[in-house]
């Protein structure tokens, strides 16, 4: 049987993106037996072949209206599949949903009727939201690192932004790839409503949200991305980790130094990648749909340097979503904002 994927590199390279994270989560002992998941949303990779291609599935409740999600198509993990298998054979071990015009259910349309787990409500909640604040984001992750999870077993790490302090202070690609933090989110049952809810209510100020004693839920431009961010963050657990094992308690960077640092790194590589933007290519050779999608753009320079911009020059009046769209519809106001931020340090 012909796949979805055969002669649609871009869709094939975003499943196959999930497929390699899924080895990844695996490989670090993230994704025991069938834990985690993973959806994508792929609607501007979807042509008129696959618009007219008929359900392989019966209807599917997803048990509310998400009314952004309309004609939208994801590709999901399978439910009872394990990342290991996954990162082996994508389209075995998860499918491609369309969501139906009632924007209340879906049906499956490729490659084989492999079930969603049981999560995907909450993850298409997620995407519902994302979509309506119009943002970038078309990846979800659900994972277990271990450390982070430890962590969680401490009440003191609970406290808002305890956790986040701590984190970006262990080294200093932390506060570069994770520069919104980590969101923390008491105990609720998996899979649950409420949990979901307070899943959305996190992403408000975070990329990054953290289960409390179970996992992590992170969004991002695309999955890569988005596991890249769990990873340092994780890393940053393991140095604390490592410093407690061997009996001292890490000094850690201070926010001030920091922040000083990274603002003069971030406008060198600002200024890189826009005198190097002419290339239209990505890593795979494959045409660039979004260029803003790029880490460097986003997560590097935008996120992590204009959070900072309402706090230093609070006669401007900004808030962080003005700021962020100003800048990212006007690249004059962004380098002059940048100029502001590194004269003002």
């Amino acid at each position: 049987m012909k796949s979805i994927l055969e002669n649609r590199p871009e869709l094939a390279y975003e499943v196959n993106q999930a497929a390699e994270v899924a080895g990844y989560l695996w490989q670090k002992g993230w994704a025991e037996r069938n834990g985690g998941n993973i959806t994508l949303n792929i609607t501007e990779y979807v042509d008129d072949e696959i618009r007219a291609l008929p359900a392989i599935s019966e209807v599917k409740q997803i048990g509310k209206v998400l009314p952004y999600l309309k004609g939208c198509y994801f590709y999901c993990k399978g439910t009872q599949m394990r990342m290991r298998d996954l990162a082996r054979w994508p389209m075995a071990n998860g499918s491609i949903i369309r969501i139906l015009d009632d924007c209340a259910s879906y049906v499956i349309i490729a490659d084989q009727p492999v079930m969603p787990t049981s999560e995907l409500p909450s993850h298409l909640a997620v995407h519902n939201y994302l979509l309506e604040k119009g943002s970038p984001y078309r990846a979800s992750l659900h994972t277990h690192p271990i450390e982070l999870i430890a962590m969680t077993h401490n009440k003191k790490f609970l406290e808002k932004d305890v956790a986040t302090n701590l984190l970006w202070s262990m080294i200093p690609e932390t506060k570069a790839f994770c520069p919104r933090g980590l969101g923390i989110i008491p105990y609720e049952l998996p899979s649950s409503v409420k949990l979901a809810d307070a899943t959305i209510e996190a992403l408000n100020d975070y990329d990054v949200a953290m289960w409390e004693k179970h996992g992590v839920f992170a969004v991002d431009v695309d999955i890569m991305s988005a596991f890249d961010q769990v990873d340092v963050l994780n890393k940053s657990a393991l140095i604390y980790i490592a410093a407690k094992n061997m009996g001292f308690e890490p000094d850690g960077m201070s926010q001030e130094t920091g922040v000083k640092e990274l603002t003069e790194k971030y406008r060198k590589r600002f200024e890189a990648f826009y005198h190097t933007e002419g290339s239209n290519t990505d890593r795979k050779g494959s045409r660039r749909k979004r260029t803003e999608e790029s880490p460097s753009f986003l997560k590097e320079v935008i996120h992590s340097i204009l959070d900072t911009l309402p706090e230093l020059l609070p006669s401007m009046v900004l808030s962080k979503p003005r700021v962020i769209t100003l800048c990212t519809e006007n690249i004059a106001v962004l380098k002059h904002a940048l100029s502001l931020l590194v004269d003002f340090l």
